[in-house]
């Protein structure tokens, strides 16, 4: 029965998704496990996944999920990310993510700027371009751990397992920190603009 009614789900939030630019959209509900190929895109604001996989060219925009509980009970369990896809993560609860893309350079990206993730670990080759972007107020990396923690911009905090696979880049190399200014920053610099600007 709950079959049914998410295959039902799917397709109306799947109509609905193409007219917004998504493939498709998950508001609510146990998605079971979901797969994307090719151009396919995913819009995730409720509800919750038990395996979520990403391959080709897909893409994710990840803005919120049920509150994660257990393995196939709330968030994403388990978020596999592989060839040139990009996934985009602002909210929700996640217990564990793989990027596992075989492809060097700018094609494929994980980009967090909020939420919960437990366990994060990378399956790339050593790259020069750093394919994890984490947006950020502040972190940390505890060396003996592997440990990440850290102040996400809305000030909530994070707290990340960082696992190493063998015979491949240590998870913490292959991260890009992006540190957000200080609202006081940000205005200093916006005056300084301005006074240099009226000094000419």
């Amino acid at each position: 029965m709950m079959g049914k009614n998410f295959y039902l789900m799917m397709v109306l939030v799947a109509v609905s998704g193409v007219f917004a630019g998504y493939t498709y959209e998950v508001e609510m509900g146990d998605s079971g496990s979901v797969d994307l190929f090719g151009h396919e895109s995913l819009l995730m604001t409720g509800g919750e996944m038990t395996y979520f996989s990403l391959h080709d060219y897909s893409s994710a925009h990840i803005e919120g999920t049920d509150p994660l509980i257990s393995q196939g009970n709330g968030g994403i369990w388990d978020l596999w990310q592989g060839g040139n896809s990009n996934v985009e993560i602002l909210g929700g609860e996640i217990h564990e993510i793989t990027f596992a893309t075989s492809t060097r350079g700018t094609g494929n990206n994980l980009k967090i700027s909020g939420g919960r993730i437990d366990i994060l670990s990378n399956f790339q080759e050593i790259d020069p371009a750093k394919n994890i972007e984490i947006i950020c107020r502040d972190w940390l990396y505890n060396v003996n751990t592997k440990k990440l923690t850290g102040t996400w911009e809305d000030f909530s905090t994070f707290d990340i397992q960082l696992v190493n696979v063998a015979g491949y880049e240590p998870t913490i190399d292959n991260i890009l920190f992006t540190i957000v200014p200080e609202p006081m920053s940000l205005l200093l610099l916006g005056v300084g603009a301005i006074a240099t600007r009226w000094k000419k």
